[in-house]
Formats: C-alpha cells, sequence, structure tokens
C-alpha cells in the first residue's frame, strides 16, 4: 500500500490499539508503530511499540 501512495516506510506510523495485531504487524513491514492504550496495560517484554499513548489526543506532537 505504501508503494501505490508513494510513501517510503521511514515516513510512515502505524497507530494501533493491538500490541500482537497492529504493534508487531508495523514492526514486521518495517513501520514505527505507537501504541493507543486505552486501559493501563502493561506491554510484555519484547512486545513494545516505538511510542504509547492514551488518547488520539496525543497523537499530533508524536507525528510532527
Amino acid at each position: 500500500m505504501l508503494d501505490r501512495l508513494g510513501v517510503r516506510s521511514e515516513d510512515a506510523v502505524m497507530v494501533g490499539d493491538s500490541l500482537q495485531r497492529d504493534v508487531a504487524s508495523a514492526r514486521g513491514a518495517g513501520l514505527r508503530s505507537i501504541w493507543l492504550n486505552r486501559g493501563s496495560l502493561v506491554a510484555p517484554e519484547g512486545m513494545r511499540a516505538d511510542a504509547e499513548v492514551r488518547a488520539l489526543s496525543e497523537l499530533p506532537p508524536l507525528l510532527s
């Protein structure tokens, strides 16, 4: 999809609420990942996102 959009992987970010589906998939595709952790969950060892937010309103500073 990034190729079709003309976007480089280093310029893309995956934001998702699932560590296993969203964060792990993003990392596997070479994308930065931001975990939308709406609870007070703790990521298991080895399953870390590049950043973590509790609400979508926290995203703008991370995307600039």
